[in-house]
């Protein structure tokens, strides 16, 4: 990624409006890639900065999986929300969707629609 669009700045975050854009265009080239190149449906995506707190998190977060695709139906990603703090003092200035937008790490959906749209693009 070049450096001028690896960009993640809190700090500017009044002025800037893409001071996210860093974080933004690697998943997109992360989603891209794997739908161009590997032969499965989910795949899950833990950022580089994450920590498990819990012992044998990826059995557990199978098996959660396996009961919503088993009981509920598909699903486009599978994870929550941001619960971070690194923005706390900056809150004010982030706009609702970003405050609210899903945590990177999570399970996603190739088989859904929208990922195959987004791999064109």
């Amino acid at each position: 990624m070049p450096k001028t669009e690896n960009i993640y700045s809190p700090s500017q975050v009044k002025t800037l409006n893409d001071w996210v854009l860093g974080p933004n265009l690697h998943f997109t080239e992360i989603s891209r890639f794997g739908l161009k190149n590997f032969q499965t449906d989910l795949w899950y995506l833990m950022e580089m900065d994450s920590v498990p707190v819990k012992p044998n998190f990826l059995d557990l977060l199978f098996a959660e999986i396996n009961y919503e695709l088993t009981n509920i139906g598909t699903f486009l990603v599978f994870g929550s929300i941001y619960r971070g703090n690194k923005w706390d003092s900056i809150l004010e200035y982030v706009s609702p969707s970003l405050q609210f937008h899903i945590n990177g790490n999570a399970v996603y959906n190739y088989s859904n629609l929208l990922f195959k749209v987004m791999g064109q693009a």
